[in-house]
């Protein structure tokens, strides 16, 4: 009986002491993330491996395999619009989440549609809007100056 009793309340200890660990790892995660402010915590995520490969290869058919810098974030299309879209095209579903990438560098738009004799568009700015759930692009486009992506909220910064 006196074994019966030992081995009982020795499990019964074990298992207050993995629910007390568990506890303990659970809150040290929170505190983590508790303790900074939304924009910090959103800086540390990291950009999808297809979107990085995407976006430096859509900079390098622009002309600029290495550009200066390279931000993103994820958010809807109504939010990418009214932020970014300075050309007021329509957007059939505004609540589709899309990446937008924002490179700095020297970029020339090379397979833009332009008259014989014009000039390829070129800018310091590359703007991609990604599909989140497709992956695909749903559209890019070069600016001749830089973009206020203050709007769009807290920006990652991948370089």
């Amino acid at each position: 009986m006196t074994d019966r009793l030992t081995k009982r309340v020795a499990l019964a200890a074990a298992a207050i002491l993995v629910v007390v660990f568990a506890a303990c790892a659970a809150s040290l995660s929170w505190a983590g993330a508790a303790g900074k402010p939304a924009a910090e915590q959103s800086v540390t995520e990291k950009m999808p491996d297809w979107l990085y490969t995407m976006s430096m290869n859509r900079a390098a058919v622009c002309d600029d395999p290495v550009p200066d810098s390279l931000e993103w974030c994820l958010t809807t299309a109504a939010e990418a619009k009214r932020a970014l879209d300075h050309q007021q095209a329509s957007i059939a579903v505004a609540d589709k989440r899309l990446y937008v990438v924002v490179m700095r560098g020297t970029f020339t738009y090379t397979t833009a549609s332009i008259p014989p004799g014009a000039q390829l568009p070129t800018g310091g700015t590359l703007i991609l809007w990604v599909d989140a759930a497709s992956q695909e692009l749903f559209r890019f486009s070069v600016w001749p100056a830089g973009v206020d992506t203050s709007g769009l909220g807290a920006m990652k910064t991948v370089k």
